[in-house]
């Protein structure tokens, strides 16, 4: 589901970085797909971002929370993964210790349901696909 969220964001101009390093070969496939652009480690990805934006497996949020805040990253993370409100909370508390500004979209994070695709645009916060409209 990351790399369809982040392949979002390239459709809207943003420049969205990735580190390949232990991908498989579908992973780096979807990656190149969707114009995402590669860094080096997560180190150089994080010096060149303003936002880190969390979307992995439930199970993994916390452990990937603590490789980012293992580095200088001073950015907003935004916890995205549909975890727990004590999980939400105990990464909270750690980027606070490191003095990283946290957001979360939702009170249980954003992604539930299916990835995006380029079918028309739907929301998936709640878990319920509802049409979005332009205003």
């Amino acid at each position: 589901m990351g790399t369809k969220v982040r392949g979002q964001a390239t459709r809207t101009g943003a420049r969205v970085l990735y580190v390949p390093t232990g991908r498989g070969p579908a992973s780096l496939q979807r990656a190149q797909e969707a114009r995402l652009e590669s860094a080096e480690s997560l180190e150089s990805a994080l010096a060149a971002s303003d936002f880190m934006l969390s979307v992995c497996p439930p199970h993994a949020a916390e452990d990937v929370a603590h490789k980012v805040l293992a580095h200088p990253f001073r950015g907003v993370y935004v916890e995205a993964n549909d975890i727990s409100p004590d999980r939400i909370r105990r990464i909270a508390a750690a980027c606070a210790e490191h003095d990283v500004l946290m957001r979360v979209p939702h009170a249980t994070g954003l992604l539930r349901g299916s990835a995006p695709d380029n079918s028309p645009k739907r929301s998936v916060a709640d878990g319920r696909a509802q049409p979005m409209t332009k205003r």
